[in-house]
């Protein structure tokens, strides 16, 4: 389909209908997820810091907050009709601005600029920290699982070094599997992410069609169930 290398996976949005529950589910295995932290647009989230990718555990806790159309949006709408689960997808971003042009040549419905927001990030010790970002998000409707690409202007306060020491040893997401995507939802993928699939075999992971699943290499073998996805520990 292209001749440029696939996109990274940045990270993966897992809904949920309980942050704190999912949260307690994950730890129980041997994660370190951190603290809440808040979106301006109505969604509230709890991570995964792995090796150049995380998961993302979002749930809406402000649905005044919620626009009209968008991230949280989708989210809301997918919660609300019980699709839980890993329902988007973020692919690495080097120039929001030149992936939105990118994007519009492939003929996605994109907005006229990349959207710009920042959160309060926490690092272990409990401390707060600024983090900045740059996403272009095409039109949602109509897919079940969407995409998007995010440009990190404050990459090393994600990946703070603190937040990545699990107990259970978890180094990467070696895959991820969704069972809900639709043709539309897969299409709109070749598009963001410069690649093809299902199943999409990407610089740091895959990403393909089957039961809700995560699957984390991991120093220790366990698994947890969060919304109806199954996260999986395997040896590194």
């Amino acid at each position: 389909m292209t001749d440029r290398q696939p996109r990274p996976l940045d990270h993966v949005v897992v809904a949920v209908p309980d942050l704190d529950a999912s949260a307690g589910a994950l730890e129980g295995a041997g994660f370190y997820v951190t603290a809440r932290s808040d979106h301006p647009f109505g969604t509230s989230n709890r991570l995964v810091m792995l090796q150049d990718v995380y998961i993302e555990l979002v749930s809406v806790t402000r649905p005044d907050l919620v626009p009209d159309a968008g991230f949280a949006r989708f989210v809301l709408e997918a919660l609300a009709a019980g699709r839980a689960g890993p329902i988007l997808f973020a692919f690495r971003s080097e120039d929001a601005e030149a992936d939105l042009a990118r994007m519009r040549r492939h003929g996605l419905p994109v907005p006229a600029e990349p959207l710009r927001f920042g959160r309060q990030s926490a690092r272990r010790d409990g401390t707060l920290h600024p983090v900045e970002f740059s996403v272009v998000i095409p039109d949602l409707g109509g897919t079940a699982v969407g995409s998007f690409v995010c440009h990190h202007h404050t990459a090393d306060e994600v990946w703070h070094p603190g937040l990545l020491d699990h107990a259970n040893g978890a180094t990467r997401l070696a895959a991820v599997e969704v069972a809900e995507a639709d043709d539309a939802s897969w299409e709109s993928m070749r598009k963001v992410a410069e690649a093809d699939g299902p199943p999409f075999r990407l610089p740091n992971t895959t990403i393909g069609q089957g039961p809700a699943r995560l699957v984390v290499a991991a120093r220790e073998t366990a698994s947890a169930e969060i919304a109806g996805a199954t996260v999986e520990l395997v040896g590194s």
